[in-house]
């Protein structure tokens, strides 16, 4: 129940900004994932997921879910991938630091981000402040997950772009997010929920 509420809210979260976003595909990957999000009260005020590779589970960047060019990673050079962001304003940064502090004691190696690059608020601060290293031409298209282009007035395709970050790139994320969060107020109270 606690799961599926968080489930609901990130579904909310991406039908509004993306055309066909698929639940029944995200939940493929539900034995695989860990859930972290942020209450204040009752309301989620900010969510992420990690879906790990694990054995016999769904691959994270199947050729059957999407269209994938120049990527050079095999399965085995990726623990998990970081999706699922929503969030309001100052809850973000408190959400990000538990989460990666949460993955260094779990000793994960490298952990993948795809990023809408037109979404420039949230490909920036993959980049700049969490530290993923944008893989140069490494794009990735799911069939019929589309976006609005409001001047052309037609819908388009989403081409996601590949950030890897690794466990230094990590540490240096997390000494960062300490900074921030310090000299921000931390609303609302931090939770993980494995769906194990």
């Amino acid at each position: 129940k606690e799961f599926e509420k968080v489930r609901e809210h990130i579904n909310t979260a991406y039908s509004k900004r993306y055309i066909g976003w698929n639940s029944d595909i995200d939940k493929m990957f539900d034995p695989q994932t860990v859930c972290f999000y942020i209450l204040e009260g009752s309301e989620i005020m900010a969510t992420s997921r990690l879906v790990f590779n694990r054995h016999n589970g769904k691959d994270l960047l199947s050729p059957d879910i999407g269209t994938i060019t120049n990527w050079n990673y095999s399965k085995d050079e990726i623990d998990c991938e970081g999706t699922g962001l929503t969030f309001k304003f100052g809850n973000l940064q408190p959400l990000m630091l538990s989460m990666f502090e949460w993955l260094n004691s779990q000793n994960v190696s490298n952990c993948l981000s795809l990023f809408d690059p037109e979404n420039t608020q949230v490909a920036n601060y993959n980049i700049r402040i969490l530290n993923f290293q944008p893989l140069q031409s490494a794009t990735i298209c799911f069939p019929e997950f589309m976006k609005e282009d409001r001047n052309q007035k037609i819908q388009k395709s989403v081409v996601w772009n590949v950030g890897i970050q690794n466990p230094k790139d990590r540490e240096k994320c997390v000494d960062t997010l300490k900074g921030r969060v310090l000299k921000s107020d931390h609303i609302g109270s931090f939770k993980k929920l494995l769906t194990e």
